[in-house]
């Protein structure tokens, strides 16, 4: 699916949404007058989490706004294509809960649901940089088998 073009509401608190343009390549919804929760067409999500996705725009709002509260637990409707949503954990490693349209493959987050994604992949790659820091060989170098193991390990996870 591509962007959505027209303006949609929140599906959380029902106020319009503002077009945020992320790395000049797309641009997600984000609930900036009401609660901060925010939209990401099918694969968005997937880019904005990408190892070279630049986050600060969609910091740079959650930092400087103030939100309204809303009912995490409450059934969602898609707003694009008005489909319930379903709620399912981001990943097994990752302790946030997200609103998925099955649909149209959009995603909604509450409000700190994003900044944990961020906390969390940045804390995955603050251990796996410490794991090789602390796994150096005796010349202090890391051996590629040791790195291919790893990120063997990683993949291994992850599904």
């Amino acid at each position: 699916m591509t962007d959505t073009k027209y303006d949609i509401k929140c599906p959380a608190c029902g106020n319009l949404m503002k077009k945020l343009f992320i790395d000049e390549k797309f641009f997600i919804d984000v609930c900036t007058e009401g609660c901060g929760g925010a939209w990401f067409d099918n694969r968005e999500l997937e880019k904005m989490t990408s190892e070279n996705s630049d986050y600060t725009e969609i910091l740079k709002v959650y930092n400087s706004l103030g939100f309204i509260d809303v009912e995490k637990n409450a059934v969602r409707k898609c707003p694009i294509c008005h489909s319930k949503m379903v709620k399912n954990q981001l990943a097994p490693n990752v302790s946030v809960t997200i609103d998925e349209c099955y649909t149209c493959g959009g995603k909604f987050l509450d409000k700190g649901e994003f900044e944990a994604i961020i906390k969390n992949k940045q804390e995955n790659i603050d251990s796996l940089v410490q794991y090789l820091l602390d796994n150096k060989n005796s010349n202090g170098k890391i051996s590629i088998e040791k790195v291919q193991k790893i990120l063997s390990d990683l993949s291994v996870k992850k599904q």
